[in-house]
């Protein structure tokens, strides 16, 4: 299935949730990461058996996506930041 974003709401485009089919992959990481659309776009599947994708944020750096199921104790965001 495709993914794509979906932003939280009209009043605030910039926050969206990286989406594939009916899954919200939340972003694993202590803080909230920033993206560029098009690089959260081209997120990889990294098949796993938790499902996991990659995306490179803003600062280059690698964040895993994680379906909200299989998240244990981690810190997740489920909307994150792009920049246009």
């Amino acid at each position: 299935m495709p993914i794509r974003l979906e932003a939280v709401d009209a009043n605030h485009p910039n926050f969206v949730a990286l989406i594939q089919g009916p899954l919200v992959l939340m972003a694993i990481a202590e803080s909230q990461p920033t993206f560029d659309s098009q690089s959260l776009l081209r997120a990889k599947p990294l098949n796993n058996a938790g499902g996991d994708w990659v995306a490179a944020s803003i600062d280059g750096g690698q964040v895993t996506m994680r379906p909200f199921m299989t998240i244990d104790k981690e810190s997740y965001s489920t909307y994150v930041q792009i920049r246009t």
